[in-house]
């Protein structure tokens, strides 16, 4: 799973008269982010340099797994050098947008399907977008 950015840890915003240079310092985190992260055809086609990518990326993001378990490691892996290839011809094929590792890039489609996102039921009659949304009642 990769999605068209990564995000560093979070900034804390402690007020307005901050919150210009907090945003310019995220802009960097992230730009500092990408370029830690970089992908290259140098580096998807080198088992040994995806590697030290994904030890990188695991000190950027929070793990989900025990990295002392040689068998769960070896599995995230294999998930992790799937998205950067996907990351790599992504980025090499043309398209208007770049995409770039993130947390979820370790994961499956199914567990990043899985995970738990907070939903907000509809009200009577909610227009969504200009596109109006009603309740069976």
């Amino acid at each position: 799973m990769f999605l068209c950015s990564g995000k560093p840890s979070p900034i804390k915003v402690t007020g307005v008269a901050n919150s210009d240079a907090e945003a310019e310092l995220r802009k960097l985190e992230i730009l500092k982010l990408r370029e830690d992260l970089e992908i290259t055809d140098d580096i998807v086609n080198s088992e040994a340099k995806l590697h030290a990518l994904y030890l990188k990326w695991l000190s950027y993001f929070d793990h989900h797994f025990d990295v002392a378990d040689e068998k769960a490691f070896k599995e995230r892996f294999e998930i992790f050098k799937k998205s950067a290839r996907d990351v790599n011809q992504w980025n090499k094929s043309g398209h208007s947008s770049t995409c770039g590792l993130n947390r979820y890039s370790d994961m499956t489609d199914e567990e990043f399907v899985s995970c738990s996102w907070k939903t907000y039921p509809k009200k009577a009659n909610q227009v969504i977008a200009g596109i109006a949304h009603y309740q069976d009642n």
